[in-house]
């Protein structure tokens, strides 16, 4: 089973039933060169729960 977590200050945990620890997304982790112009670490990783979401339900992001 999978799920995905939204923390308001650290970012996004994703955790998979074959991984020993959740893998969290913080804002610091993302590489600047990655974060589209406008936009902060925080306002990106939201961007990204939609696709990170969808990819792990098996589903593109059309939801089919």
């Amino acid at each position: 089973m999978k799920t995905l977590t939204i923390l308001a200050v650290t970012g996004i945990t994703l955790e998979c039933g074959l991984a020993q620890e959740p893998f969290t997304y913080k804002p610091d982790d993302i590489p600047k060169h990655e974060i589209p112009e406008g936009l902060t670490a925080e306002e990106y990783i939201q961007k990204i729960y939609h696709v990170i979401k969808a990819r792990n339900k098996g589903t593109d992001l059309n939801g089919t």
